[in-house]
């Protein structure tokens, strides 16, 4: 129990002369250290986050909606057909516009 009270007593000492350089430099260097495990370990979670997430895809569970078949969302054809209209009329107008630029007059003359 020696080494905590040696330990406890030298963040003490560190942190009351803070104000000295040497001191500053080891309280910089326990906070960059310290900063740096937060994010590795953070890093690490989010990896292992997005693994399980990944996994899951693949285990087959009902609850997925990526394998449940669409979602619940039903294809009418009529609409369908409609949506495909309105992007050809949308590509005619596209090339109509490209082919005759509307002629607007300089502003700075």
């Amino acid at each position: 129990m020696r080494w905590v009270t040696y330990i406890w007593g030298s963040i003490r000492d560190t942190w009351q002369y803070r104000h000295e350089p040497e001191k500053l430099r080891t309280l910089a260097d326990a906070y960059w250290r310290i900063l740096l495990f937060i994010a590795v370990l953070v890093l690490a979670g989010l990896i292992f986050y997005a693994g399980l997430k990944f996994y899951s895809v693949f285990a087959g569970e009902e609850e997925n909606p990526l394998l449940s078949g669409g979602g619940g969302i039903f294809l009418n054809p009529a609409d369908l057909q409609m949506t495909m209209e309105g992007f050809d009329h949308r590509r005619a107008a596209y090339e109509s516009f490209k082919r005759n630029p509307p002629k607007i007059a300089d502003p700075s003359k």
